[in-house]
């Protein structure tokens, strides 16, 4: 049973980054929310539209964040989604984040806009290849 809901993924992740290749445009959306043993959660999902305007909206994982959440640990958990589904950010178009502690352990809104700024640069940085 475990091998078959294996291969399913499997599927299901090769049908995805056949879509994600596609995308003329996407821009990427970042939610932080908390299971139910109080451990934060960072949702990744990605919007694109393909050169017939077709748009598509997808779920692309769920990582647990352990103890404070940094830009770094933000900018990690999606380098790793992007990395396994193959996606170059010289398409990108947007970011979006949601997130209770607002991207630093100081929910102060100056560190708030320089993490943020940090994080943009970060991905605007590696998008020569999706295995940075």
């Amino acid at each position: 049973m475990a091998e078959r809901f294996s291969d399913i993924s499997a599927n299901l992740d090769s049908q995805l980054k056949k879509k994600v290749m596609t995308f003329v445009v996407f821009s990427v959306a970042l939610d932080e929310s908390t299971d139910i043993s109080d451990v934060a959660q960072q949702a990744i999902f990605i919007c694109g539209v393909d050169e017939t305007l077709s748009v598509t909206e997808e779920f692309l994982g769920l990582v647990p964040m352990i103890d404070t959440i940094t830009a770094n640990d933000i900018f990690n958990s999606l380098v790793g989604v992007r990395n396994r589904m193959e996606i170059y950010w010289s398409r990108a178009v947007g970011i979006a984040f949601r997130t209770r502690r607002h991207c630093v352990a100081n929910p102060n809104p100056q560190n708030w806009m320089t993490s943020c700024k940090w994080l943009s640069g970060q991905i605007i940085s590696s998008e020569t290849s999706p295995s940075v």
